[in-house]
């Protein structure tokens, strides 16, 4: 049987990885990988690159937003116009949402087992609130969190690790959370296909306070079917 500092080495070691990884990308200067600027300087040839390698490049997409969503590598945006640039809005948002689900995911179940034990020995109440509130309505108060706060993920990630989501909610709320900002993006990517010449921000034409104030609306609604949900029981 294993001493308690080998088993809880155990249950830390794979969130203390991955917190290795993410400092040392954004020490390499990750985070600028992956914006719509860089996107739009290159997309002639990442769309050339796409149509010379038409079976790997869905795979390179969900890769680089799974990628993305593990190290929490700002980059699901871009990753989405690529999406879309190579295979269409519709296909692009669904392989970008896709990839960043299983990013996510992965790494929320390794958060989850390093940061529950620590606050299972918390008295505090709110906390104990929260767990139930998570348990009874998990799927819908995620769903709200994903489509209301979709500029910080890895908050949402951590806390729902912490406060103890189940993965099948988790997998779901961010998968139906992350579609509709990731469709916007894939449609901005399948325009650059006739826009002009390569260069800047290909986004410095959208409305974005309108596309971030429609998903702030939308995240109301999972709120509401909770309350009502809690209401019939």
């Amino acid at each position: 049987m294993d001493d308690p500092d080998t088993a809880r080495w155990r249950e830390i070691w794979p969130f203390t990885a991955l917190m290795l990884a993410m400092a040392l990308v954004l020490a390499a200067g990750g985070e600028h990988w992956l914006t719509p600027a860089a996107l739009g300087a290159d997309r002639v040839a990442l769309a050339d690159w796409a149509a010379r390698h038409a079976l790997v490049a869905p795979f390179a997409v969900a890769a680089a937003a799974a990628a993305a969503a593990l190290l929490a590598v700002p980059g699901e945006a871009g990753v989405a116009m690529a999406g879309g640039l190579f295979h269409g809005a519709p296909a692009g948002a669904l392989l970008a949402a896709g990839g960043a689900t299983l990013g996510a995911t992965a790494l929320m179940l390794a958060a989850r087992r390093a940061l529950r034990p620590m606050l299972r020995r918390s008295p505090a109440r709110w906390l104990i609130g929260a767990e139930q509130a998570l348990q009874r309505h998990g799927l819908w108060w995620l769903l709200a969190l994903r489509l209301a706060f979709p500029q910080v993920p890895l908050l949402v990630t951590l806390l729902a690790a912490a406060l103890g989501a189940r993965t099948r909610d988790f997998a779901l709320a961010t998968g139906l959370g992350t579609l509709p900002g990731a469709f916007v993006m894939a449609s901005a990517g399948a325009q650059m296909a006739s826009a002009g010449p390569p260069g800047g921000d290909p986004l410095s034409a959208w409305p974005a306070p309108l596309v971030f104030a429609g998903l702030a609306l939308a995240a109301l609604l999972p709120i509401l079917a909770a309350m009502t949900r809690r209401g019939r029981s």
